[in-house]
């Protein structure tokens, strides 16, 4: 039968190992598996007795002359980090799995603009092609390299005519477009068409006036817009030939007939008296 006044608890808060024992007994204890995120930090007691390694998870505890009780204690776990790699600009560091990296590309070199970022190692950029953006990060350690280019040239957009001067009749004109932008071709009357409408680099531009069916002339302007550049083809296109006065005709026909009536009978008359 034990003697209860030689026998005394211990009880394991976080582990197993607790009982009934004797003082000076040696218990093995061991930690419960830690919770997630955590990791085991180390052994703490409420009363006297000593652990073989506080900071060991699996360790004994030596049984003092009381009842006692162990705690195992956990913390944060540590964190993993990955190194990260900027050639050409910045964003260098160390990075948790699944952290949003920032990276900037840094001036270009003198005569050269930004092109893209570029990475062997397999992430994925929200935009690589924008000198600032972000990837994710992977669990692994990861090198990028913003890359520059040649600066495009400048925008360019000329028109092989400035002018037209069409008749009255139905008309069409041909404008050669000389071009490394996109551009959009547009008129400013509905008598005259261009087409197409669109287009991008060199092209051509069917210009059509309607026939003008008025005897005065009318203008109208091709506008073609691209790069920040705006060039304009000025129509003009005259009025139709008005028909001849039929009025004026039939008029001077009748003056004239009746001035030669009226000499007629004059000189009729002046020979009538002379001989009278």
């Amino acid at each position: 039968m034990k003697d209860p006044t030689k026998w005394f608890t211990l009880t394991v808060s976080g582990g197993t190992g607790g009982g009934s024992y004797l003082a000076g007994a040696v218990l093995p204890i061991v930690a419960n598996a830690a919770p997630s995120g955590k990791v085991f930090d180390k052994w703490t007691t409420t009363g006297s007795g000593t652990f073989a390694d506080a900071a060991s998870a699996d360790t004994t505890f030596t049984m003092p002359a009381a009842n006692a009780t162990v705690t195992a204690n956990f913390k944060d776990a540590p964190v993993v980090t990955y190194a990260v790699t900027v050639n050409g600009g910045t964003g260098s560091g160390n990075y948790a799995a699944g952290a949003a990296v920032a990276i900037t590309a840094g001036a270009a070199p003198a005569g050269k603009v930004f092109d893209k970022w570029t990475t062997a190692d397999g992430v994925t950029f929200g935009d690589a092609n924008n000198a600032s953006t972000t990837f994710t990060m992977p669990g692994k350690a990861v090198t990028v390299t913003a890359t520059f280019k040649d600066p495009p040239p400048a925008a360019s957009l000329d028109l092989s005519h400035v002018g037209w001067d069409p008749p009255a009749d139905l008309s069409e004109l041909t404008v050669s477009v000389t071009s490394n932008v996109s551009w959009t071709a547009s008129s400013n009357a509905t008598w005259l068409t261009v087409s197409p409408a669109s287009g991008t680099n060199n092209g051509t531009l069917t210009v059509k006036a309607a026939a003008n069916t008025g005897t005065t002339a009318r203008s109208g302007m091709i506008t073609v817009m691209g790069g920040g550049i705006t060039c304009t083809v000025v129509v003009t296109q005259a009025g139709a030939t008005p028909p001849p006065p039929i009025k004026t005709i039939f008029s001077t026909r009748y003056e004239s007939n009746f001035f030669n009536w009226f000499m007629f009978i004059v000189l009729f008359g002046f020979i009538w008296m002379w001989f009278i």
